[in-house]
């Protein structure tokens, strides 16, 4: 049911994946229990440092996450169906904090900045 909903939800591309990537991911999940809210402080402070988000394997390398390559790609799926992280485009260096993130107080620099901060246009 999970992968016919993400057919709806995710950009078109072969989003499915094996299922020893998905136990894999199961029980790595189990370990990393604050992986969304790493994920979406990282790549705020990544884009800080390099003035773009990091790519898959720089967040996965970023955090620590010693994970093979398609275990990571699904990693950084269900943080992007799970809305810690957003992406830009099919681009690499587009991953930012998503909805999820934002609720929590987890933003770009660029949207910190109080109303309040803005002179009025009088």
């Amino acid at each position: 049911m999970e992968r016919v909903a993400e057919a709806f939800i995710l950009p078109p591309g072969n989003k499915f994946f094996p299922r020893h990537v998905k136990a894999a991911y199961g029980q790595w999940k189990d370990e990393h229990p604050d992986r969304g809210p790493q994920s979406a402080e990282f790549s705020v402070s990544f884009r800080a440092e390099h003035g773009h988000g990091p790519s898959f394997k720089q967040l996965g390398d970023g955090l620590g996450w010693a994970l093979p390559r398609s275990v990571l790609g699904f990693v950084v799926t269900r943080l992007v169906v799970n809305e810690w992280l957003a992406r830009t485009g099919e681009v690499p260096w587009t991953l930012r904090p998503g909805p999820t993130a934002q609720q929590q107080g987890i933003v770009l620099p660029a949207a910190r900045k109080p109303a309040a901060a803005l002179s009025p246009l009088s």
